[in-house]
This record gives structure tokens, C-alpha cells and sequence, in this order.
């Protein structure tokens, strides 16, 4: 879909505030929009359905058009715009307000993040009654974070295979101890030491396990990617069920 109607009202240049607080208002979560239409099936879509992600939008490049932001993006983000026609875009929030979203191709492995800061994701998904010294999962990315929710909710995606300075101060004042599932991969093994460098240098007396990958998994978010076979998912969540509740457990919590 390739929208080449009159750009001529969208006139007003916003900033990334204006521009996050205008879509998080006015778009329909994923969840909502699936009943009236049909959506491109993809993982992103069917987890959000699931789910019931309030925070995975729909949007179009005639919302862009209509909500008058075309010229506030960039000629590259535009031509997102123009290449994909519908998109999903997957807010992040803090105390309720939106402070970024990710821009993600239904069609390819394409997104666009956009970011008033860069900080972690989820953290007004945690528990409301998770405290100071509870467990937190830390992942590298969105699908593998919100997956994994069904097992144990309080789970962080830091959109990398490391952790910023910014994410580790932010981290040191929810908790002090960490499960760290970073992928099954070069940089996921390296993000993991150098993660445990700069939690153990900035939070005192901090508690760090690893929480190693099923088989050969790459990541998390395989697990629900073989939710059409059964036996392969549930073998995998009883796994990390196992596993979490062992940790979590052992200190006689409940989760």
C-alpha cells in the first residue's frame, strides 16, 4: 500500500514528545483493531492478540497523513512509511506515558526505534507489588520479554545485548538481583559479562544468575515461537519455569 494523496496540510514540524504522544493517543491497540479487520499474521501480531498488549498499536501511513506528522520524520522514516503502508508500533511507558516506540515492517525484518530516551522496556508491565530485592529478568529484546511474561512477569527488555550506563542507574533503584537471558549468541555471551561488570560496580551487594537457553535455542523468544507445536513449547516453558522458580524459590518468595 503506497499512499501518494496531498501532503499539503501536514505543515507543522513536532518534536518526538508531540509525535509519541499524538500516536499513543490516537492509535488502536493491535487487540482492538483485529476485530474489525484482518492483520498480516506475523509473531509480533499474534503475541499482541494473545496477549491483549494495549501497548502494540496499528498504524498507517494515512494516520501519518491524517494526523498531520508526515513532515515531522525523517526521509528515510517516510520511506518506512511508503514501503510498508500498515506497520505495527510497539510503545514503551513509565508511569503511563509513552517515552518511545519502535516502528516494526509486518511484512520484513525492518524497524525504525524512536525515542524521546533510551531506557529499558516494560517497566510499567513488572508486578505493581514488585518491590526492592525482588528477582528481575533482564532480555535483550521486546518478543523475547513480553513471551516470556507468561512464565514470570517481571521481565526487562534492554533493546540490546548490553546494558547502557542509563539502564544500570535506572536498575538500581527497582532491585539488586538480576536474571540475565541475553541470547544464545556471540554478543549475547559478551553482553552478559560486561553486564555483570556494571550491575556489580553500581549496585551494591547485587545477585546476578544466568539463565542459560534451552538446547540451542537462540533466545527466548523461541519458545513461543513454536507454539504451533506443542510438545516443543511446552517442553521449553516447563524448562524456565523450572528453572526461574528455582531461583525465585529458593529464598521462599511466591511469583
Amino acid at each position: 500500500m503506497k499512499f501518494n494523496g496531498d501532503f499539503k496540510n501536514n505543515t507543522t514540524k513536532y518534536s518526538k514528545k508531540e509525535i509519541i504522544n499524538t500516536l499513543h493517543e490516537k492509535l488502536p491497540s493491535v487487540f482492538d483493531y483485529s476485530k474489525e479487520r484482518k492483520i498480516i499474521s506475523n509473531k509480533y501480531i499474534d503475541l499482541a492478540i494473545k496477549h491483549q498488549y494495549k501497548n502494540y498499536r496499528m498504524c498507517t501511513i494515512g494516520d501519518i497523513h491524517s494526523l498531520g506528522l508526515l513532515r515531522s520524520f525523517t526521509d528515510n522514516q517516510k520511506q518506512f512509511f511508503n514501503d510498508n503502508g500498515e506497520f505495527l508500533v510497539i510503545f514503551n511507558e513509565i508511569g503511563g506515558k509513552p517515552i518511545s516506540i519502535v516502528l516494526r515492517s509486518l511484512k520484513q525484518k525492518q524497524f525504525i526505534d524512536f525515542s524521546v530516551f533510551y531506557n529499558a522496556y516494560g517497566i510499567d508491565m513488572i508486578d505493581s507489588d514488585f518491590k526492592y530485592g525482588d528477582w528481575l529478568i533482564l532480555t535483550e529484546g521486546i518478543y523475547d520479554a513480553d513471551s516470556f511474561r507468561i512464565i514470570y512477569n517481571n521481565v526487562l527488555a534492554m533493546l540490546t545485548s548490553n546494558i547502557t550506563l542509563m539502564q544500570t542507574e535506572v536498575l538500581s533503584t527497582l532491585t539488586n538481583k538480576f536474571i540475565l537471558a541475553f541470547d544464545n549468541d556471540a554478543a549475547g555471551i559478551q553482553g552478559v559479562e560486561i553486564a555483570k561488570k556494571k550491575l556489580n560496580a553500581i549496585i551494591p551487594g547485587c545477585e546476578i544468575e544466568v539463565l542459560t537457553m534451552y538446547a540451542r535455542d537462540k533466545d527466548l523468544g523461541t519458545m513461543e515461537e513454536k507454539i504451533n507445536k506443542i510438545e516443543d513449547y511446552n517442553v521449553r516453558k516447563e524448562y524456565y519455569s523450572a528453572i526461574v522458580r528455582f531461583i525465585v524459590d529458593k529464598e521462599g518468595l511466591t511469583w
